[in-house]
């Protein structure tokens, strides 16, 4: 669901996975997360 609405074109996506804890405990932690654009660089040349 998630990849479809990076490459949809939506800005946003509601999104619940499972979780386990480190104590043992199960759970579900759900959130609707905001899509936007990320600004890119060019990579820089290695140190001489």
């Amino acid at each position: 669901m998630l990849v479809d609405a990076l490459y949809g074109g939506k800005t946003e996506q509601f999104i619940e996975t499972q979780v386990k804890f480190e104590d043992g405990r199960s759970g579900v932690v759900s959130a609707t997360l905001k899509i936007m654009e990320a600004r890119t660089y060019a990579p820089l040349k290695a140190a001489a």
